[in-house]
């Protein structure tokens, strides 16, 4: 735009105190699409502001709430009852309680536990962990073999590498990420009967250098059975 030879003139009038001749209808028509595309440029911020102000206020809403457990079972037994499960656990109540035990949230809707984890009828985001933190009482049991990973110093962990991916995936369990330590589950995932090698790259949190490599030898039977050891 400074090329332009009207705005050069205008600009070398207004920052060097020069007297050169402008064409003020030129200025004008250039200016225009100028103070055009700035509202433009402003209106599309102030619009991109208010969405994420209000996605801010549905997302906060939707995961700020208070839980309350009631257990309104009339006597218990010795058998499990499974109500919930994810990809790689199975949670039980001692004794036939899904239809008794609930979550009250925000002291005024009340819904059985079993039905806000497996079919939410609620607009807010609901996770096992808010429950149990509330009081949900059961049994967490592991549906698959599992290697426990605990590597020195401030690492993490690169995503799996899987030589042979059709008899075998993994699932991430829990982490703990310390200054001085990582621990990491890994969930073992048999497809079908075979042989493979699993690998991960541990690297430097600071540096994000190559630390080791972490290489398993896994064995999967007939009947899905898992082993493993770790390989050199």
């Amino acid at each position: 735009i400074l090329n332009i030879k009207d705005v050069n003139y205008l600009v070398r009038n207004i920052l060097l105190l020069e007297k050169n001749k402008v064409n003020k209808k030129k200025i004008i028509i250039i200016l225009i699409p100028i103070v055009i595309i700035c509202i433009l440029i402003l209106g599309l911020y102030k619009i991109g502001q208010n969405n994420y102000n209000e996605n801010l206020e549905d997302w906060t809403s939707k995961r700020n709430y208070h839980v309350e457990i009631v257990d309104e079972s009339v006597g218990s037994d010795q058998t499990l009852e499974k109500f919930y499960e994810t990809e790689l656990y199975e949670y039980y109540f001692e004794g036939q309680k899904s239809e008794s035990v609930y979550a009250i949230i925000n002291g005024t809707e009340k819904y059985l536990v079993k039905d806000l984890l497996n079919n939410n009828p609620t607009e807010y985001v609901i996770l096992f962990n808010s429950l149990e933190r509330a009081g949900v009482e059961c049994i967490k049991k592991e549906k698959y073999d599992k290697i426990e990973i605990t590597i020195q110093g401030n690492v993490y962990i690169s995503r799996e590498k899987i030589e042979d991916e059709s008899i075998l995936e993994i699932g991430w369990g829990i982490s703990a990420q310390g200054i001085t330590e990582l621990s990491q589950e890994v969930f073992l995932i048999p497809k079908k009967q075979g042989e493979t090698k699993l690998e991960f790259e541990v690297y430097d949190s600071k540096t994000s250098e190559l630390v080791k490599t972490i290489r398993y030898e896994i064995k999967i039977s007939d009947d899905l059975e898992v082993s493993y050891k770790e390989a050199l």
